[in-house]
């Protein structure tokens, strides 16, 4: 057969000399831990010989490995992600197609199989059996990259700690290799991605040749394999290679060069890429120099205790890093219920959440992962109060309650009043938040608490509530069915509606305009606390009287018209509802306009904006003159000192009309 270009393993920064012969890979990756020895070679089918000192020795001096992985972390913005987030890539498994996983590790399960981190596996060396541990002597590369991917200790901690492993050994005990192991290991993928309890969803490639190009080489073997998976919607990450000394162009190795692949950079610790690694458009550059992560016990001196760390470098490093992120933006995706996910959309996800690296000695710039970024564009804002003076509304004529935890430590509260006594019947649900817990109080104190259970708790007429909602350091979604049941017995909604009557329902409001019927009667629910105003304008027949109650036990009327038109100003606190019967003027229609968006305190007004474009006039020329949409307020000189707007979504227009004396104006950006 024709002679083939040399496969080895991923490479720490490479000082190695490159082989003599003609077409061969480059040679492997720089052990750190051990005296400057190399790890594997593969020859088309046939094992080469290892170049170096088989010695497992350490060296005189070891790179110190105290906060190498914690720097890499704040850099990519991991830290961040898990201090906010806490994702840990639960619920999926990576298969590491290396030199096995030593599974005994304190940061990898310390076990293998079912129940276990590592949960199966495969060495597909001689061996050729179920047991694809990293051993000695050269064993390592593949322990170090899984540590990067998934560690659970706490100072040297993996991308997605909790995220189940697959072994796939593809070099043997003394770092041998085969292309047709590396062909096997990926079917062997396709095969049993769904025979764990967790889907095998991202295959780490620490692995390369001695290529440098950004085509395919013509003895590319594993193309129809990589095809698959990537069909499959799963990641595979690759190593994009070490030899960018030797090239000096941009490039890639094989398989990096793969389309079906994610090539991954390394970048040092100032953010830069590492002079060794190689690269082209296509990178996502990750941490990839002296990385800290687990080892085999062997590797530093044999003591039993199988819990060693120590540094290495190269792209074998950031490709694994970029694999476990690519786990937590799954994760987060699956968790917002994202259309599409599958291989490509993750990585084009990556890159289009990455900042930007400029590479002097190419004149190109190349995207580095901002995880931060990443997860930051997934995930939703929190739209919901964490305190009863913050709460949003709860409809309890609505039959269900969806909301997000957005934080490690968020709560969300909800309030509302109820109109009519009675019990109300909660079930609460979440796929993401296994410690989900809501509590009920009224006037600050608990009334009732629970879970994921179903419960009952019992209302009381015009008696106002919150609702709390949190989790034990998770986030996610959650849902609650919501029954209402009226004191003795039948349904209802909680809300106060008169018998014989059929209220139009326009549900939470803000603001908000309407031509409507004359005689028409309303059902609204106030969004924030303080003044709720109600005004009808009827310019063909202005005459009858229009009425307001809140569920709070609180009524208005006003029959005096003025200008064609009646207003009802009421003091509410958000949640409340609101009973608004409009003057039968003997037919023909007229316009509605619904305000809740004033409240003041002291000489303090605050106007909250809405979601729409809202359309405000402020004039200070005689007092303060407030027009908010249709309806306009006025204050007498003095009585305010100061007013203060909060804008929220859309394209919002104030006109501002200033006094005869100094007026200050402040405008901040919203976020």
């Amino acid at each position: 057969m024709a002679t083939t270009p040399q496969f080895a393993a991923s490479d720490l920064a490479g000082t190695f000399p490159r082989g003599e012969a003609p077409g061969l890979f480059e040679v492997c990756e720089r052990r750190l831990v051990l005296s400057a020895q190399l790890l594997f070679d593969v020859l088309g089918d046939h094992a080469l010989e290892l170049h170096g000192d088989s010695s497992s020795s350490p060296p005189g001096e070891l790179v110190p490995i105290d906060s190498h992985l914690r720097e890499a972390h704040a850099a990519s913005g991991w830290s961040t992600v898990q201090q906010q987030f806490g994702l840990t890539g639960k619920g999926q498994t990576v298969a590491v197609i290396d030199s096995g996983i030593a599974w005994d590790h304190v940061a990898l399960g310390q076990g293998y199989g079912p129940g276990y981190r590592v949960v199966g596996g495969w060495d597909f060396t001689e061996e050729n059996d179920a047991q694809p541990y990293d051993d000695g002597p050269l064993g390592f590369h593949g322990t170090h990259v899984s540590g990067i991917i998934g560690s659970s200790d706490a100072v040297h901690t993996g991308v997605a700690p909790d995220v189940d492993l697959v072994a796939l050994r593809v070099f043997n005990d003394i770092g041998q290799g085969q292309l047709s192991w590396v062909e096997r290991a990926l079917q062997w993928v396709h095969d049993n991605r769904n025979r764990f309890e967790n889907p095998i969803t991202t295959v780490n490639l620490s692995l390369g040749t001695s290529w440098n190009s950004n085509e395919l080489p013509a003895w590319a073997t594993l193309e129809e394999e990589l095809r698959t998976l990537y069909q499959d919607g799963i990641v595979v990450t690759a190593s994009a290679g070490n030899s960018f000394q030797s090239y000096q162009t941009p490039g890639l190795s094989y398989p990096a060069a793969s389309q079906y692949v994610l090539p991954v950079a390394s970048v040092d610790d100032d953010g830069q890429l590492s002079n060794f690694s190689q690269r082209n458009d296509r990178v996502l550059a990750a941490p990839g120099s002296n990385i800290v992560s687990t080892v085999p016990d062997h590797v530093l001196g044999r003591d039993g205790k199988i819990d060693d760390f120590t540094a290495a470098s190269g792209t074998s490093m950031a490709a694994p890093y970029v694999a476990g992120a690519s786990v937590l933006v799954r994760q987060a995706m699956e968790m917002v219920d994202y259309a599409g996910i599958n291989a490509s959309s993750i990585a084009d996800h990556l890159h289009a959440t990455a900042d930007s690296v400029y590479d002097a000695l190419t004149g190109s710039s190349y995207d580095r992962l901002n995880l931060q970024q990443a997860i930051d564009t997934l995930l939703p804002d929190d739209l919901v109060g964490d305190s009863p003076a913050s709460a949003a509304p709860l409809d309890l004529g609505a039959p269900r309650l969806e909301g997000w935890i957005n934080t490690l430590g968020d709560q969300d509260v909800y309030r509302f009043t109820a109109a009519a006594s009675g019990s109300l019947h909660l079930d609460a649900g979440s796929e993401w938040l296994d410690t989900l817990q809501w509590s009920l109080q009224s006037a600050g104190q608990q009334i009732q608490s629970g879970g994921l259970e179903p419960a009952a708790v019992q209302l009381i007429a015009g008696q106002t509530y919150e609702l709390l909602v949190s989790a034990n350091r998770e986030i996610g979604s959650f849902s609650f069915d919501l029954d209402f049941q009226l004191a003795g017995g039948g349904q209802g909604t909680g809300e106060s509606v008169p018998p014989g009557d059929n209220p139009i329902n326009l549900g939470p409001v803000a603001y908000k305009e309407q031509t409507l019927a004359a005689g028409s009667q309303l059902r609204v629910q106030a969004v924030h606390d303080g003044i709720f105003t109600v005004q009808w304008t009827a310019p063909d027949q202005p005459a009858g009287a229009m009425s307001v109650s809140s569920s709070a036990g609180d009524e208005a009327r006003d029959a005096t018209w003025s200008h064609g038109a009646l207003r009802i100003d009421l003091p509410v606190v958000a949640g409340q509802w609101l009973d608004i019967r409009l003057p039968d003027s003997g037919g023909g229609s007229g316009e509605l306009a619904l305000a809740g968006v004033l409240s003041q305190l002291g000489s303090t007004l605050q106007v909250q904006g809405t979601m729409n474009g809202d359309e405000l006039a402020v004039s200070l020329q005689d007092g303060l003159q407030l027009r908010f949409g249709k309806i306009e307020y006025a204050y007498p000189a003095g009585a305010i000192s100061h007013l203060q707007i909060e804008a929220q979504g859309s394209n919002d227009r104030l006109h501002l009309l200033g006094s005869p004396q100094s007026d200050q104006v402040e405008l901040r950006p919203g976020g």
